[in-house]
């Protein structure tokens, strides 16, 4: 066997059992029931999100190339192919996490305290500011501060290349607070914050 087959053999090998891993995580994670990652992509295509969707595809068609070594080349496999794997293998249970950790059913609240009857000083009309015009509360609700695991959370996703949207809903922030997180991270430069319509939201 001449170095070169060798080395086919060894890339082959490789793709061969990163991909296995991958469909494996998704039958843990998802419940894929069919064979193959084209298959089990497509019926999670409405779960999965789409950049994740995307890569996953890529190590797909790298695999189907190496099931046919006859005509396999390196070059059918990407100079990035342990990279994206990686990406992957790390993605696929931080989305899937994120999914069963929404709550399907609101948890139910407690409900409020009885009022007590209120003495005539109490329900006296409140005193109004000198200029006779009632300040409205912000509407804008302050955000708990980023958690360390919340960073990586963003980094790792916004290399992975989720959208704005994405991101925000995975972390339940506003899409203006993930901007400006990138940006602050020196991933995003200032020219690149963007309003969204409100149903990206």
């Amino acid at each position: 066997m001449s170095a070169k087959e060798a080395d086919i053999n060894t890339i082959i090998g490789k793709v061969i059992t990163r991909s296995h891993a991958i469909e494996k995580l998704l039958r843990t994670h998802y419940k894929v029931t069919g064979r193959g990652l084209h298959k089990a992509i497509d019926d999670l295509s409405d779960t999965l999100p789409a950049v994740l969707a995307r890569t996953i595809r890529v190590v797909a068609i790298a695999r189907n190339a190496a099931a046919h070594p006859d005509g396999f080349e390196a070059d059918d496999v990407p100079s990035d192919f342990e990279r994206l794997c990686n990406e992957i293998e790390l993605l696929i249970p931080y989305f899937a996490s994120q999914q069963h950790t929404k709550p399907t059913e609101s948890p139910k609240q407690p409900k409020p305290p009885v009022a007590q009857p209120q003495t005539a000083t109490a329900i006296a009309k409140p005193v109004q500011p000198p200029n006779g015009i009632a300040t409205k509360p912000s509407a804008k609700q302050s955000q708990p501060p980023w958690t360390p695991a919340e960073l990586k959370q963003l980094t790792d996703g916004f290399e992975a290349h989720a959208t704005i949207p994405e991101l925000a809903k995975a972390l339940n922030r506003g899409i203006g607070g993930v901007q400006k997180k990138l940006i602050k991270l020196g991933k995003l430069t200032a020219d690149q914050y963007k309003t969204y319509p409100p149903e990206s939201q």
